[in-house]
């Protein structure tokens, strides 16, 4: 695994440590390249594409990275949640509300994931509401207010 495309450069660099945020990016465009049927490379370019405050552009890694197929059940999961953190991101709450709704369903998930995934489909519910009625559901301070929060 470590040898597909530049991810063994990726995760430890040339000094033991992982590469920093842009190279790692470059790095994992540049495995993708040579390796376009892998679905772990598109999900670790659009985490780190997540990770750097670009959701909308990590979103089609994302995407990609379910369509191919990753390594596991763990990746599946978490390639899910960031998938919904970014729709919820880019405003898309209908799609985010119902990424959140697998994730709080999924009894294979721990009693954790599944509670945050139900808050988070509350703060989906909540944005979506407040822009059907004109609000911006940002607000002033671009942070949605916990689940159960009054308006």
């Amino acid at each position: 695994l470590h040898e597909v495309g530049g991810l063994r450069r990726f995760l430890f660099g040339n000094d033991g440590r992982p590469e920093a945020p842009p190279m790692a990016i470059l790095t994992l465009s540049e495995a993708i390249a040579r390796h376009p049927n892998s679905g772990l490379l598109r999900y670790l370019l659009g985490r780190q594409i997540v990770q750097h405050g670009d959701p909308a552009r990590a979103l089609g890694y994302l995407e990609e990275a379910r369509r191919l197929g990753l390594p596991g059940a763990a990746f599946d999961a978490e390639n899910t949640r960031l998938m919904a953190v970014a729709l919820f991101r880019t405003g898309a709450f209908d799609r985010a509300r119902s990424e959140f709704e697998r994730i709080a369903a999924d009894p294979a998930r721990p009693e954790s994931a599944r509670r945050d995934a139900a808050d988070w489909r509350q703060r989906c519910e909540w944005a979506a509401r407040r822009r059907a009625r004109g609000i911006d559901p940002s607000g002033s301070n671009a942070r949605i207010p916990p689940p159960g929060a009054d308006e």
